[in-house]
């Protein structure tokens, strides 16, 4: 591994710096996604957009820029022609889907807990109880 000296004073522009800060959140997205990290892919996605918006709406960054970290659709010849970005879009996609997803089955996780609860009071049997609260902890989770 090749080892570069640092010069102290050299000082990066904001638009470089701007760049290299939003090239480093989403490799960092892009290597959550492919270890099937969504949750982290998706909060990594989601802070190089802000500094994305951020930079546009400041001037430091240009239409280039955004295909350079985004990729790029557009028709050519009557042929769509993808270039594909640090984080494709196909993958910020997959990963939404899944924390989405993750998020419905806590919710619905959470609303069975409680009403089996409700239902456990009602239950005068003990061993009707257990039988139940076995029944809803053998129940597979994905």
């Amino acid at each position: 591994m090749e080892q570069t000296a640092r010069n102290p004073t050299q000082r990066l522009t904001v638009r470089e710096a701007l760049k290299r800060d939003i090239t480093e959140l989403l490799e960092k997205a892009t290597k959550n996604a492919t270890d099937k990290k969504y949750r982290p892919a998706i909060l990594f996605k989601d802070q190089a957009d802000t500094l994305f918006t951020w930079g546009i709406r400041r001037g430091l960054l240009d239409e280039g820029d955004r295909i350079t970290f985004y990729g790029d659709r557009h028709l050519k010849g009557g042929k769509e022609e993808y270039t594909p970005g640090i984080f494709p879009e196909d993958m910020e996609a997959k990963c939404r889907k899944n924390v989405d997803y993750d998020d419905v089955e806590q919710e619905v996780i959470r609303r069975v807990s409680n009403i089996l609860d409700r239902a456990l009071v009602v239950i005068e049997s003990r061993s009707d109880r257990m039988t139940v609260k076995k029944i809803f902890d053998e129940i597979p989770r994905v």
